[in-house]
């Protein structure tokens, strides 16, 4: 496989064709591809946008394996991209750190970052609150006791009159499933 830097295309492709193998090659020699994963998450195929997310875990894994401070730095860029002001918001940075952080929790030092997601202001909250839900209860899978903090901020919200779509409450179930798992 040539290992050149690939067109968002071809990455699109790969996606489509679930063909994460071609994606981990170039991971190995071309961290940027994180990059390119990351404006694939925008794709207004959710199938693409959705795999996307699940290779950034993959592809962070493998270049954490060699460039740990470039995924680290990559994290804290997106969180950067949860706030207005960074001037480019990233609709899917949760699900991002939550992929990443799921296949990398040697980064453990970003689990409260992750949960402190869900203490965003008022008028931002609802567009990642159902994102962060979802990147919580997925690290959970690995790291159970680290997302327990996150349960009562889920629980209040359960509770109050915040809570009407139905979607984001059955993913606000899902996560507290995930962490109360044994």
């Amino acid at each position: 496989m040539n290992t050149s830097s690939p067109s968002l295309s071809d990455i699109h492709q790969w996606l489509s064709d679930v063909n994460y193998t071609d994606i981990l090659e170039i991971a190995e020699k071309k961290k940027g591809i994180l990059s390119q994963l990351t404006a694939l998450s925008y794709d207004e195929d959710a199938t693409i946008s959705d795999r996307a997310i699940e290779a950034s875990g993959l592809a962070a894994k493998v270049i954490a394996s060699h460039k740990p401070d470039y995924v680290r730095n990559y994290l804290l860029r997106l969180f950067w991209l949860v706030n207005d002001e960074s001037g480019g918001i990233c609709w899917r940075a949760p699900e991002l750190i939550g992929e990443i952080l799921y296949h990398c929790p040697q980064f453990s030092q970003f689990f409260p970052m992750l949960i402190s997601l869900l203490d965003l202001e008022e008028e931002d909250a609802p567009r990642f609150r159902a994102g962060t839900l979802w990147a919580i209860g997925r690290v959970a899978q690995v790291e159970r006791e680290a997302m327990k903090p996150a349960l009562s901020h889920i629980q209040n919200y359960l509770s109050s009159n915040k809570c009407t779509d139905q979607g984001e409450r059955d993913k606000a179930i899902w996560c507290v499933k995930q962490i109360m798992q044994r």
